[in-house]
């Protein structure tokens, strides 16, 4: 079937059935609803190169991950975030290349290759270690960028962006091992800016509380591996307090399970808190309280900000800040 005979099928003229497959603003939501549904039923299919070629628009966005971090099972939660904003998107009849980008060394070829090569609409940028300079990098090339749980800095203010406050869930989790009647504190992370944030949440909820006592454990990776490293050698140190906060779930894991394997009881003897709120935090025994990073409005606000912005839509500049929240499960 050509556009010429969907036109006919519909009634109207050629150029507006154009239009609405090709989602023009000046076609009414309601015009390209009923079109999109007769080519539908029609079996009509839209060539996607031509429409490229003859909007400037691939339907397609860039969702990049920092790759030197991203570990098999250490990043279940940046692995299911970069799937919920793939679906999304696709929900909104966009395609998504996933790819990584380098966080360590100076070579940012891979974050701008997708815009350089014109393969997508736009990036969606997630990590905390992502940098100014490959950010301005990537904006001599397109000026559709989102940046997702960067680092508060001024510079990501010329930007789109989605922060989580990673404050308020160190917050959170102290309040949850401290209304449990918890004393003897521990933190457990990696020497990283983001997990220092989380720490200064914990940590401001000591100072009014002379009763509790606190201390820090600092992890060489985010591995599960170093984790069960560190339950194992520091496990005097573990016992002597009565309540955990471990700076990631699969870090928790790691962590939980070497306790365990030395018969400590969780959370009769100690209470652990996660971070991330990953799928296995129910798989575990016993399950895992975890402080939950909002995955879905993540997911949903980048995607309908991102494709109504490549679609020509009005939209208000993205300056989101969304507030992590305790989930309540056997651990504490």
């Amino acid at each position: 079937m050509t556009i010429r005979e969907l036109a006919r099928l519909t009634g109207l003229s050629y150029a507006t059935v154009s239009r609405a497959l090709n989602d023009n603003p000046n076609v009414a939501d309601g015009t390209k609803a009923r079109i999109k549904k007769i080519a539908l039923d029609a079996g009509y299919q839209i060539n996607a190169g031509a429409k490229s070629l003859a909007t400037g628009i691939h339907m397609t966005v860039g969702v990049l991950y920092p790759y030197r971090r991203l570990r098999a099972v250490e990043s279940v939660y940046t692995v299911r975030l970069m799937h919920m904003i793939s679906d999304e998107l696709a929900q909104r009849g966009f395609d998504s290349l996933i790819h990584g980008y380098d966080t360590v060394g100076e070579d940012v070829s891979e974050l701008t290759r997708l815009v350089r090569q014109k393969k997508v609409d736009g990036l969606i940028l997630i990590g905390y270690e992502v940098t100014e300079e490959a950010v301005r990098e990537a904006a001599r090339y397109t000026d559709r960028i989102i940046l997702i749980n960067p680092a508060r800095a001024p510079w990501i203010e010329r930007y789109d962006y989605i922060l989580i406050d990673h404050f308020h869930g160190g917050v959170l989790a102290a309040n949850a091992l401290i209304s449990r009647g918890r004393r003897r504190l521990v933190t457990v992370a990696e020497d990283s800016l983001q997990f220092e944030v989380r720490i200064q949440g914990f940590q401001s909820m000591m100072r009014s509380k002379r009763e509790l006592s606190y201390a820090k454990l600092t992890l060489a990776s985010g591995s599960y591996d170093d984790a069960y490293r560190l339950g194992s050698e520091r496990f005097a140190e573990l016992c002597e307090a009565d309540g955990l906060f471990v700076q990631s779930d699969n870090c928790a894991f790691g962590v939980m399970n070497a306790l365990a394997d030395r018969g400590v009881s969780v959370p009769d003897s100690l209470a652990i808190v996660g971070y991330d709120d990953v799928d296995w935090c129910t798989y575990s025994r016993p399950t895992l309280s975890t402080i939950h990073q909002p995955k879905t409005d993540i997911a949903v606000i980048s995607a309908e900000a991102m494709t109504s912005w490549v679609l020509g839509k009005y939209r208000e500049p993205l300056r989101e800040v969304l507030k992590p929240t305790f989930v309540k499960r056997g651990s504490c």
